[in-house]
């Protein structure tokens, strides 16, 4: 989906925790990283991003519906300079509102969008 999600992950934990594609759509499995230090470690778990496709967005809401109930915790990832939010949307209607897992709404890509000094 181009949001940021492995971006955003190496960023946090400040090293290469899962590989970044500037040029396909990264990941489309899920993806599990076992991060450890301080006598504490957690399980990062990278899924598929959503709105590619309406085939892999169908394929993609199955794999969710099993996977979020075993997370304590989602963080949403929202482009910036992205207005087709429709698919987040139905997501956070269908799929995300009905678990009962902790939803973190993350906007990246601040950086792309135009500086709003003025309002109209």
């Amino acid at each position: 989906s181009g949001a940021g999600k492995s971006s955003l992950c190496n960023a946090l934990f400040q090293g290469e925790v899962t590989p970044v594609s500037d040029v396909h759509a990264g990941t489309r499995e899920v993806r599990r990283f076992r991060l450890s230090g301080h006598g504490h470690s957690m399980i990062i778990t990278d899924l598929p991003g959503v709105g590619e496709s309406r085939d892999r967005d169908a394929e993609y809401e199955a794999l969710y519906r099993d996977i979020l109930p075993e997370l304590d915790l989602v963080l949403w990832l929202i482009k910036a300079d992205d207005r087709a939010l429709s698919v987040d949307e139905y997501f956070w209607r269908h799929i995300l509102h009905r678990g009962h897992q902790q939803v973190l709404f993350v906007v990246t890509q601040a950086d792309k969008t135009e500086p709003c000094h003025e309002w109209d």
